[in-house]
């Protein structure tokens, strides 16, 4: 009788062993590497794993970080559930598994009429002296580089994101 049970034993021994070196473990521990993209069309709704408020969409997380990992069964897995709130909209949630961590998390809110309609675009106040912003950033981002604070392709970068803004 006793030998009918070894492989088994030896099986769970190698499993507990692995798992203590950090080999075995929820998505065989991808979750807590990468990081993924929850989205929500339309933008703005607040996060929320476990109840947790997390931030507001767009937001990246860390799954290994957000949520806990258990037994589900047999398996150890990462569980919970992920919901999306935004006012004038109605709540999304998906309990979360392996499937749902490996990639970004898309939600599409169902949302009342002129609920869903975007946030106003966040206009640049002028500067003081009623100076043109614009003019301001691209002087002070040139004497950064004439100070030697940022470099030549640093410098490059930022005037050329200066002038995409326009």
């Amino acid at each position: 009788m006793r030998d009918r049970h070894r492989p088994a034993a030896l099986a769970a021994a190698v499993t507990l062993a692995l798992g203590a070196a950090g080999c075995v473990g929820p998505l065989r521990g991808a979750a807590s590497a990468h990081a993924i993209r929850v989205i929500s069309d339309p933008p703005g709704a607040t996060v929320l794993a476990d109840g947790r408020e997390l931030g507001t969409t767009p937001l990246t997380i860390r799954p290994g970080e957000v949520f806990p990992a258990r037994f589900v069964g047999r398996e150890y897995r990462y569980v919970g559930t992920l919901t999306l709130r935004r006012p004038g909209c109605k709540p999304w949630s998906v309990q979360v598994n392996d499937a749902v961590l490996a990639k970004d998390v898309v939600a599409r809110l169902e949302c009342a009429p002129g609920a869903a309609a975007p946030a106003p675009a966040r206009t640049q106040a002028p500067a003081a002296g009623g100076e043109d912003p614009v003019a301001v950033r691209l002087r002070r981002a040139k004497r950064l580089h004439d100070e030697g604070l940022i470099t030549d392709e640093e410098y490059r970068a930022l005037r050329r994101r200066i002038l995409e803004s326009l």
